[in-house]
């Protein structure tokens, strides 16, 4: 019991950790990706794969607000319909910015963290994980393409 536990925090961790390497992509392609309203993009990591869809009613010019639907274990063909049909869990993610004298700071909150069901491991602490293996990259790679510019 105890080992299947662990496999499944692991396999949370991992989807996880696949989402948050496409984050980083998309933090790192900001001036090239435009989240429009009604329109919506995937990404897909080594467990999972998520639709990232931006929330007009809450988004302004400081802070992009966008809502994350992950399917775990589903295979392709990816399509919107099929990830909503398949959804493990939901989350909002809010990607503030803010102007300053060394230049703008990216902040990025998740929040209302959702599971359909009976989540296959601990949503929350495989989300506060990912956070924190991810920050370093996210700091490295938007420092690196506002140097390119």
């Amino acid at each position: 019991m105890r080992g299947l536990r662990r496999a499944l925090i692991l396999a949370g961790i991992l989807a996880i950790a696949g989402y948050a390497g496409a984050v980083v992509w998309l933090i790192t392609q900001e001036t090239r990706l435009v989240f429009e309203a009604g329109r919506s993009i995937w990404c897909r990591g080594e467990m999972g794969v998520s639709i990232l869809e931006r929330v007009e009613a809450e988004s302004s010019d400081d802070c992009v607000v966008v809502l994350v639907t992950t399917a775990v274990g589903l295979e392709p063909p990816y399509t919107p319909a099929g990830i909503k049909a398949a959804t493990t869990f939901t989350m909002i993610e809010d990607w503030e910015l803010a102007p300053g004298p060394e230049g703008t700071t990216l902040t990025k909150t998740w929040r209302d963290i959702r599971a359909t069901g009976d989540p296959p491991f601990p949503l929350e602490d495989a989300v506060r994980e990912t956070a924190k293996g991810e920050r370093d990259s996210l700091v490295e790679r938007w420092n690196e393409a506002a140097r390119a510019r």
